[in-house]
């Protein structure tokens, strides 16, 4: 069944709904919600739904800006960012208050320019822009390679080989080999 566009608007409700329902629907702005849970993590970093709820409820400034959505409405303007492939699951999970367990969900990283991903970095402690140039603090990668420290040197041949084919992995998750890139996948993930 089509669905008739009223005034030049197609209205965000069933055809069988009572015309209250589809005053409603033509009401809710699908890109300001979208935007607005978009801004929320780029801004704030990663987030369950709940969380991007309680933040919108005292966000008054989110309010003047982009408008009030329902619980509902940021939830769906989440899972419509992740179907444009704008936002992802972290894998990780963190509890509601009723205990239940809660996907947390962050902005892709290719979402960031270059200067921002340095910004965060900085702001994590990865990066500290000193005069003779940015120096990287890399042991989260380190850490996430299993070497304990930066001396691949030092490592025998099999534990060599191990921490390239962790990298392979990492840089095909990113879709980058670059050194920043790679450690602001790793940052964000675990913010």
């Amino acid at each position: 069944m089509a669905i008739a566009a009223i005034d030049g608007v197609t209205p965000n409700s069933r055809a069988t709904d009572p015309v209250t329902s589809v005053d409603a629907g033509r009401s809710v702005n699908l890109v300001h919600s979208k935007e607005y849970v978009f801004q929320a993590l780029k801004v704030f970093g990663p987030m369950a739904d709940h969380e991007l709820v309680e933040l919108h409820e005292g966000d008054t400034f989110g309010h003047k800006a982009f408008g009030r959505f329902s619980p509902q409405r940021l939830r769906t303007a989440r899972a419509n960012l992740v179907e444009d492939e704008r936002v992802e699951f972290t894998g990780k999970y963190r509890k509601t208050d009723s205990g239940r367990r809660a996907q947390v969900w962050c902005v892709k990283p290719s979402e960031f320019t270059r200067d921002e991903k340095l910004a965060r970095l900085g702001a994590w402690g990865d990066l500290t822009i000193r005069p003779s140039g940015p120096h990287v603090n890399i042991s989260r990668l380190d850490a996430y390679l299993g070497i304990g420290d930066s001396r691949l040197t030092d490592l025998d041949a099999d534990r060599r080989a191990a921490a390239r084919l962790k990298t392979d992995e990492l840089a095909a998750k990113c879709g980058s080999r670059d050194l920043i890139d790679l450690l602001f996948f790793l940052a964000l993930r675990e913010q």
